[in-house]
């Protein structure tokens, strides 16, 4: 998942550097040849973009650099090296070179395949990128100095943190410690994933830091970030550290971070605000009002196909989703567009296997790009979470995501507060 938000980082980019109509004809082409999974499909449809629209290659080389870096990462998973080193060799900017490097080495990793294939370009991947990072020069035009900055900083955190990952993987765990708290440096821990955090505290660990692993354990428990594992870890260590008890000491901490939960989410409890009434259609084509729903709470999680953080968030969403059986969740696909949008959602799902009640969003029609309930809830950004009572009113809500404990805390303690009145 995280590279799917490196490559929607650079389709940004790209966008940003189009104008007017040319913007809007030519999105749904350049996304659909990226989207391809035969290599020699993408650069064929690459060669036709770029006569169709004339594009010039110079100036435009964030959007060629990123369909030569699909293709090379499609021969990647065809397991055709040759050809994918001979592409990512194509991709002119360094930026977005580092990035499908990155973006490799993790494929490789998370398919457990070829970890030294692996290990080599992750390194050669932070090797490249210290070369750039305090270059000048470097800074795509038009990049504000502050941002670009700030934008390497933050770009950091992918590159160490695979190596270390793989480090991980091939039993080195000195270094793998090393480099993984070289990307937490410039990291906000509040939006550390908890496999990262999970990964920290083992090596932590395995490399004899029980001080300092219990005390981010704690703090990680205090916020309600822990995984199973972490939990079990917070334990073996109090029971080693304190000679107490263990269990009586996680939930004690527990139960004070759902208080907590339940007394910040209560200050963002809204009043007096009617939901607005949509009627929209199943992937089967049924038929759902929100009119019909009345005297049950709703759960309105606005998402799309596209979105990775959206996506990121759906197995989270399924987890509080089972947990409150009495609650209805309605997942609003939206901003899709294309005469495919349909079909493309389908697909995404059947692919997916995501079993959850699906809603799409209607476009609308005098203002392309515009869809009609997202606007009624004026929502700016997805994934979005809107909580509405039984009486139809919405009380709560959430926009982002950042990680899997934070939601389940939040949206829990949100719901919980509804059941209430």
């Amino acid at each position: 998942m995280k590279f799917k938000l490196l490559i929607l980082c650079l389709v940004f980019i790209f966008f940003s550097e189009l104008k007017g109509q040319k913007k809007e004809n030519f999105r749904n082409d350049f996304m659909n040849v990226i989207k391809q999974n035969d290599p020699k499909k993408i650069l064929s449809g690459m060669n036709t973009l770029v006569k169709t629209y004339k594009l010039d290659t110079l100036k435009y080389t964030n959007g060629v650099d990123v369909m030569k870096g699909s293709a090379a990462i499609t021969f990647l998973k065809q397991d055709d090296f040759k050809n994918f080193g001979l592409y990512l060799n194509k991709i002119k900017d360094k930026f977005n070179q580092t990035s499908y490097m990155n973006i490799a080495a993790e494929i490789l990793y998370e398919s457990n395949k070829n970890l030294n294939y692996a290990h080599n370009l992750a390194e050669k991947t932070i090797r490249l990128y210290e070369s750039y990072k305090d270059d000048p020069q470097a800074r795509p035009e038009g990049f504000n100095r502050k941002d670009w900055e700030r934008f390497m900083k933050l770009a950091a955190y992918p590159y160490y943190e695979t190596f270390a990952k793989i480090l991980h993987a091939q039993g080195q765990s000195g270094p793998a410690l090393y480099y993984l708290e070289k990307a937490l440096q410039n990291k906000d821990s509040e939006n550390m994933m908890p496999e990262t955090a999970q990964l920290y505290s083992s090596l932590l660990i395995a490399g004899h830091y029980n001080e300092k692993a219990y005390k981010f354990l704690r703090r990680e428990a205090e916020l309600g970030r822990t995984t199973k594992v972490m939990e079990a870890q917070f334990k073996t260590l109090y029971s080693l550290l304190t000679k107490k008890d263990a269990d009586a000491a996680m939930d004690s901490i527990q139960k004070n971070m759902k208080r907590r939960y339940a007394e910040e989410v209560s200050k963002k409890i809204i009043s007096g605000k009617q939901a607005s009434e949509f009627n929209l259609k199943t992937l089967d084509g049924n038929s759902v009002s929100l009119k019909s729903l009345r005297g049950k709470i709703v759960v309105l999680d606005f998402w799309a196909t596209w979105c990775a953080p959206c996506i990121k968030s759906l197995p989270s969403m399924s987890k509080i989703n089972k947990k409150n059986p009495d609650v209805v969740f309605l997942y609003i696909v939206t901003k899709e567009t294309g005469s495919d949008a349909v079909q493309r959602i389908k697909k995404f799902v059947k692919e997916h296997q995501i079993a959850l009640n699906i809603l799409i969003d209607i476009p609308d029609k005098r203002n392309y790009g515009k869809f009609i309930t997202i606007s009624d809830y004026n929502i700016t950004r997805i994934p979005a979470k809107v909580v509405i009572d039984k009486m139809g009113a919405i009380r709560f809500f959430s926009v982002g995501f950042t990680n899997e404990n934070k939601l389940n805390n939040e949206l829990q303690a949100m719901i919980d507060i509804v059941k209430m009145q």
